[in-house]
Formats: structure tokens, C-alpha cells, sequence
């Protein structure tokens, strides 16, 4: 039986990676981490601790061609630091 320790998230930076789709749109895609586990007594290849992770995700429309452009009908989504908040139940700072 494994023994999980949380550990809290301090922070939340991660570089966006830019992709652009053959439409012409260009998408800003971050992936950060939302809260760790490690897992006692157990280290991996390197002699460093292992850690279960939870993962969030954002996605962002950098650009787009004005002919697929239209009328705005969803909200825009929260930044990562915002998210990981929401989802750790943290006051935001």
C-alpha cells in the first residue's frame, strides 16, 4: 500500500506553445499543473521522488482569418493561475 503526501502548488507558470492550423488560425495551448501527490518511498530512475499530478489545460484563439470570424456566444476562458485556483479552491491572489 502506497502512502500519498500532498504538496501544495506554489505556483503556476508554463510557456504557451504556439500552433497555427491550416486555416490561417493561430492557438495558444498551456498545460499546467493543478495539484501534486507524492507518493512516499517510491523514486524513479534518477533517484528523484515520484509524484502523481493533476493537470489543467487552456486553450486560446490567438488569431483568426475575419472570414471565419462571427458574432461572440461563449465566455472566454479563466487564465491558468485563475483556473488552478477554482479548481484547488484557493482565494485568488
Amino acid at each position: 500500500m502506497t502512502t500519498e503526501i500532498p504538496v501544495a502548488v506554489l505556483s503556476v507558470e508554463s510557456p504557451p506553445t504556439i500552433i497555427k492550423l491550416a486555416d490561417g488560425t493561430v492557438i495558444s495551448v498551456q498545460l499546467f499543473v493543478t495539484q501534486a501527490v507524492r507518493i512516499a518511498g517510491m523514486w524513479d530512475a534518477k533517484g528523484n521522488p515520484v509524484y502523481n499530478y493533476g493537470l489543467g489545460q487552456r486553450v486560446e484563439i490567438l488569431k483568426a482569418p475575419e472570414e471565419l470570424r462571427g458574432t461572440p456566444n461563449i465566455q472566454i476562458a479563466p487564465s491558468p493561475e485563475k483556473a488552478a485556483d477554482m479548481v484547488l479552491g484557493r482565494k485568488p491572489q
